[in-house]
């Protein structure tokens, strides 16, 4: 049986929010669907699918509201139209906040809603969204923790709500030649120096600082290391990129922090490290930190969140903010390779088994089947 899916994204571009639909697409295609997207603006995901004959719109994703009547009737009716022509049997809402733009309309023509909830959600926000009649048919969450802090159970019956997990198609990301020597040559990192780092958006709940006074205090105990911080760009605050530019002067670590701005490869990074650090203080996923596992390279994490529940291991994990803890185990990893060695390979088991894009695909084609049975 074919199965017609609208799904809206705000994502044009392939981010790790759509990782798993894309994976879904590709693997699913003219076999078990046929998708429609609706995107908040152009871009090279968008025209991606739509050179595959994939059917692609750009709509602005409103609600509708009683203070401008005219405009919100226009918009029931593009998406009232857009659901016939196609005879949509589910809609996908990719991020929870354009579930205001079609819960009326999926009400209307009874079409079966799926919602994944991106970032942590008020109780409020969620009252005002998903409460009474309006409750989409499954509510996807990406981790327990997340599911955890929103605290909606008395608004969305536990029927409703699904812990899918979020990942990459990893095959893919580690498909890529060998570049780790040429990489480190590049950056100045010898053979017998450690390399430690992570790849993370710059804003301050990522605790990048931590980071860099782990480097520090390594480097005071005459341990070979250096450290290299992948992110930057449009998605970065400014402010504090700044500040952790000025933190590396100040602590005199020119020549053994490098800040690396914004990376479109991530291969040859995560290639060049020995152990991948993650001093997020909030995640409701850890995207890098699953990618960085998939290289298998050990990581050494503050609890983050969700970050604990990716790695599963507390060999990995330390308390949020305990700079001691972080230092005892990132050296522990250090002096006992073959301790990180196999650390590393049981990692890389995990997420290849639990947060593969391919194989969250197969887990969204059941939500699927379950809503049209």
């Amino acid at each position: 049986m074919n199965i017609n899916i609208l799904f809206l994204t705000h994502n044009s571009s392939l981010r790790s929010t759509t990782c798993v639909l894309d994976a879904l697409i590709n693997k699913e295609y003219k076999k078990t669907i046929t998708p429609v997207l609706v995107f908040a603006d152009e871009g090279p995901w968008k025209q991606k699918l739509s050179e595959k004959g994939i059917k692609t719109y750009v709509k602005k994703f409103r609600a509708t509201e009683k203070t401008r009547p005219v405009s919100s009737i226009i918009d029931l009716i593009y998406w009232y139209k857009l659901i016939k022509v196609h005879r949509i049997d589910v809609i996908h809402v990719n991020e929870h906040d354009n579930f205001q733009a079609i819960k009326l309309i999926a009400r209307l023509t009874k079409t079966p809603v799926v919602v994944g909830v991106r970032f942590l959600v008020n109780h409020e926000f969620v009252k005002w969204s998903f409460g009474g009649k309006y409750i989409p048919d499954k509510v996807l969450f990406t981790s327990q923790d997340q599911l955890q802090r929103s605290n909606i159970s008395d608004i969305i019956p536990k029927s409703k709500i699904k812990l899918l997990g979020n990942g990459r198609d990893l095959d893919e990301l580690i498909d890529a030649p060998d570049l780790r020597s040429d990489t480190r040559l590049k950056w100045g990192v010898s053979d017998d120096e450690i390399l430690i780092g992570t790849a993370s958006v710059i804003r301050p709940r990522k605790k990048i600082e931590d980071l860099i006074n782990l480097t520090k205090k390594l480097h005071e105990r005459n341990i070979p290391v250096k450290c290299v911080i992948a992110g930057g760009g449009k998605f970065a605050d400014p402010v504090y990129y700044k500040e952790l530019e000025d933190l590396i002067v100040t602590e005199k670590l020119g020549g053994i922090v490098t800040m690396l701005g914004n990376l479109d490869n991530l291969a040859p990074f995560y290639q060049s490290l020995d152990i991948f650090i993650s001093t997020s203080e909030l995640e409701t996923f850890g995207m890098s930190v699953c990618e960085a596992m998939a290289f298998a390279k050990p990581v050494v994490a503050y609890e983050g969140g969700s970050v604990q529940e990716v790695l599963a291991d507390p060999e990995c994990v330390v308390p949020t903010g305990d700079q001691d803890a972080l230092f005892n185990k990132t050296l522990k990893f250090i002096n006992d390779p073959d301790l990180s060695k196999k650390i590393a390979e049981k990692g890389k088991e995990r997420v290849f088994k639990h947060f593969n894009a391919p194989v969250l695909a197969s887990r969204l084609m059941s939500i699927y089947n379950e809503l049209i049975e």
